[in-house]
């Protein structure tokens, strides 16, 4: 057996003081990301489970900084998981309960003449951007990441950002010059 897989744990991989750390940092580490994530106590429980089991994997080396290790993989991953359900939200959930209106009241809401012209130019201004632009725009607004866009499409992070750039300027330069003095 070689010196890191011993230092690592040996067979099991463990090095025994698992038990020990969760006593000492589970309830801190939950309270901690709590208050940085403010997400449902469900999202907090799942980041928090996410580090435990890194730490288990993983298994960093254990100094008084292993505390600050999960609390930053936790953090990550809790960040990580808003972002999956901000993506994920339905229509119908974006509607406070107890709201005098539902849904289908909001749609269905007359709409100015004005407003509708602005809607139609901007579909417009987007359907003119070419291919690459307009899908990379779409996912962009749709939540997701720089990275997540390049990997989705089989781009390089430059070509997205290019791609991003340049859509971004034609929108808003057709809005710019649109737009009366």
């Amino acid at each position: 057996m070689d010196e890191r897989h011993r230092r690592r744990g040996g067979e099991s991989g463990l090095t025994g003081d698992e038990e020990r750390l969760y006593r000492r940092y589970a309830g801190p580490l939950r309270a901690s990301v709590g208050r940085r994530l403010a997400a449902p106590e469900a999202t907090v429980e799942d980041a928090c489970a996410h580090a435990w089991a890194q730490l288990v994997r993983a298994q960093p080396e254990r100094r008084e900084t292993i505390y600050g290790w999960l609390c930053r993989t936790a953090i990550h991953e809790g960040y990580r998981l808003v972002r999956l359900e901000r993506r994920e939200a339905r229509l119908e959930d974006l509607v406070p309960e107890g709201a005098p209106f539902g849904w289908e009241d909001f749609v269905a809401a007359p709409v100015a003449s004005e407003q509708r012209e602005d809607a139609r130019a901007a579909l417009e201004v987007l359907a003119a951007l070419p291919e690459k632009q307009r899908r990379y725009l779409a996912l962009r607004v749709g939540g997701y990441s720089y990275r997540e866009i390049a990997v989705m499409c089989g781009a390089s992070y430059t070509n997205v950002n290019k791609h991003l750039t340049r859509a971004r300027a034609r929108v808003l330069g057709s809005f710019v010059t649109a737009q009366p003095p």
